[in-house]
């Protein structure tokens, strides 16, 4: 085990391991005298992990803050593998004159929100729905807005978001 654990290290520095990896690699080990050295060898990797990536898991990563904007029903965004994005703003916007617009947010399947967007207003889900943002999604739980009502290309999202550690 030690020696699939060193060499695992041999190819990447502590900010690229994943813990799953590790696990993969650690396997089953059993409490056993002459595991102990390999237990012990184990247990420092480990430590040195979480001093790397505990101390800042979840907070934002400096200069990843952006704002992507979609018209229509479209997906907002999807971060990349071994990403997570933390979304601090929805401004939905219709450009219509005439009708209202209803919308839904959604999280992967969840609906993070659903209403109706007044004829030229924009609604801003962070100050308009206490407590809704920030919402944290990633490659598998990508964000996306679908119109239920009304004139779809009169709709513009703009979402404020950053990645964060994990």
């Amino acid at each position: 085990m030690v020696d699939e654990l060193r060499n695992q290290l041999k190819s990447q520095d502590l900010s690229n391991l994943l813990a799953s990896s590790v696990a993969n690699v650690g396997g089953s080990v059993f409490p056993d005298e002459p595991a102990a050295v390999d237990i012990e060898v184990f247990s420092s990797i480990i430590e040195a992990w979480q001093k790397v990536h505990v101390p800042s898991y979840g907070t934002s990563i400096a200069g990843s803050f952006a704002i992507v904007s979609v018209d229509g029903s479209e997906t907002i965004l999807t971060p990349s593998t071994n990403q997570v994005a933390r979304i601090q703003q929805l401004n939905l916007t219709n450009s219509g004159g005439a009708a209202p617009i209803a919308v839904t947010i959604k999280t992967g399947t969840a609906v993070l929100f659903s209403g109706d967007i007044g004829p030229s207003t924009t609604l801003s889900l962070a100050s308009a729905v206490t407590g809704l943002l920030p919402v944290y999604i990633d490659k598998v739980i990508p964000l996306s807005v679908a119109v239920t009502g009304g004139a779809a290309p009169d709709l513009t999202t703009e979402c404020v978001y950053s990645l964060t550690s994990q």
